[in-house]
């Protein structure tokens, strides 16, 4: 009889739940319509999963495992070593980002077998009928491999549509484990797409080179409606993390989906992604829905204060497009989250962070309660951004050994220095923090009788920001030795949680 059986593995990411892995349900919709039987495991919410790994895939026709770059890649290539110790024969299939971007590197490997680019639905299906059946690799799309010592690549094919998500995918997962808790308790969140693609042309995006460039596929209005309300019924959440790349590029069906939310009486809540230079072209009525039907979160990529460093990474949008857009959405009480990213090429001295500084103040000036959130530029493969940084002086890793070891969070760029991180995190996690504090901070202030003390850092820091002297800050200094212990810590921690994963290989 021949073996029907296929497990999937959703590598570590860090030691917090994340959201179910909709990439591998959507892959294994098409196993289960065909009559495979699949098993998922996920090594964000089983702790001890190796040995039920090793389990599952000694009965399986192959062992498929998707990932992006960062922690995944170490988590994954660990099990992909100790599978092939233990099971030298079965077939392991690489897929997600990192594997779409540095397919060749990493087939160089010899414990990978198969590596999938792009969307893998349809390529994994006919790569699993083609070793059940023991038939030629060459017809799959999509599909890289080995032939004797030569990697053969196969024309990637993008899909030309999308397709929800099998509902009895669902079952094959603990979906209660991946539901997330607000801080007050009050909400249940659960991840949902609708749609894939997106038209941007951001330097440092990879999702053209995943997904297609120009490329936007999306579910219809009723069936997100559909979907929504099986969610909400089934598993009894209140809020939903729309994880499009860019949910509101057909405007039309964005207002559909916020209408018959309405009209529904759904009652939840929801975020989503939006860019900027799309909240100037909303109309009332949308924006209207938007707020009404619950939206209470959006998050864009404003990315820079420097219009020199926005046309860098093509970002298409000007400081002053941030700057209305955030005019827009405190008009409509919809609250914004914005990310920046610093540490780019070609930044002048502290200028153009000065001007990203400057914008960020603005913000929170015109609507306080928007949310502010930055990052350190990390140099992706593939994009026109990683060949910009190799330019630059970026060495990228030489090996997937090396890209192991590879953390998005802490890339040493030649461009920066101590003193350019020291300045960012200042402001960031600092005065920004003072100047503009969380409802907990405050409550702190209050409980234990501080108003001086914080009334007196409020006024030292609009001060120190307004004329730029960031010296002599003894605060900053204590501050500073509790950042670095509490970095030691989760150095350490990531250590024993990672233990092993290089010994093993």
């Amino acid at each position: 009889m021949a073996n029907k059986e296929i497990t999937l593995f959703y590598p570590l990411i860090n030691e917090t739940p994340s959201y179910p892995p909709l990439g591998l349900l959507a892959i294994s919709a098409p196993l289960l319509e065909n009559g495979y039987q699949v098993n998922i495991i996920n090594a964000n919410i089983e702790d001890n999963f190796e040995e039920r790994l090793l389990a599952l895939s000694k009965k399986s026709l192959c062992l498929g495992i998707s990932l992006i770059l960062g922690n995944q890649v170490k988590s994954g290539y660990r099990v992909t070593c100790l599978i092939k110790k233990h099971l030298p024969n079965l077939p392991i299939v690489w897929g997600g980002w990192f594997p779409t971007l540095m397919y060749e590197q990493i087939l160089q490997d010899k414990k990978i077998d198969f590596i999938i680019r792009g969307q893998g639905e349809l390529a994994f299906l006919e790569l699993v009928k083609s070793l059940e059946n023991k038939e030629d690799f060459k017809k799959i799309p999509s599909l890289v491999y080995k032939k004797g010592q030569e990697i053969k690549v196969n024309e990637i094919q993008f899909i030309k549509d999308i397709k929800p998500i099998n509902r009895k995918a669902y079952d094959l997962i603990p979906v209660e484990r991946h539901i997330q808790k607000s801080f007050d308790g009050q909400s249940r969140i659960l991840g949902y797409v609708s749609s894939i693609g997106c038209y941007g042309r951001c330097a440092f995006c990879c999702v053209p080179l995943t997904f297609g460039r120009n490329r936007y596929y999306a579910l219809k209005a009723e069936q997100v409606v559909d979907d929504l309300k099986y969610l909400v019924s089934r598993f009894k959440v209140n809020r939903i993390n729309i994880l499009d790349f860019n949910f509101f590029i057909h405007r039309r069906r964005a207002k559909e989906i916020l209408k018959s939310i309405c009209e529904e009486g759904l009652n939840i809540t929801w975020e989503a992604n939006i860019r900027v230079d799309q909240v100037l072209h909303l109309d009332e009525e949308l924006l209207l829905y938007m707020k009404k039907s619950g939206l209470d979160l959006l998050y864009l990529g404003a990315e820079s204060g420097s219009n020199k460093i926005l046309d860098l990474i093509q970002k298409d949008i000007t400081f002053s497009d941030i700057e209305r857009c955030n005019a827009i959405l405190k008009k409509y009480d919809i609250r914004p989250s914005y990310s920046f990213i610093v540490g780019m090429m070609k930044e002048d001295g502290f200028k153009d962070l000065e001007k990203t500084f400057d914008l960020v103040l603005r913000l929170k000036n015109i609507h306080p309660n928007c949310l502010i959130s930055i990052h350190h530029y990390s140099p992706w493969p593939g994009t026109y951004g990683f060949e910009m940084a190799k330019e630059h002086g970026f060495k990228p890793p030489l090996n997937l050994l090396e890209w192991t070891k590879f953390k998005t969070e802490e890339v040493v760029v030649p461009w920066t220095n101590l003193r350019y991180e020291m300045k960012v995190v200042r402001f960031f996690q600092y005065y920004l923090e003072i100047l503009y504090p969380p409802f907990s901070t405050l409550k702190l202030v209050k409980k234990f009788k501080l108003e001086f003390v914080y009334n007196f850092l409020k006024l030292t820091t609009s001060l120190r920001i307004k004329y730029k002297f960031y010296y002599l800050d003894l605060i900053w200094g204590l501050i500073l030795i509790y950042k670095l212990l509490k970095k030691c810590y989760k150095k350490i921690k990531y250590y024993f949680l990672f233990r092993g994963y290089h010994e093993s290989c």
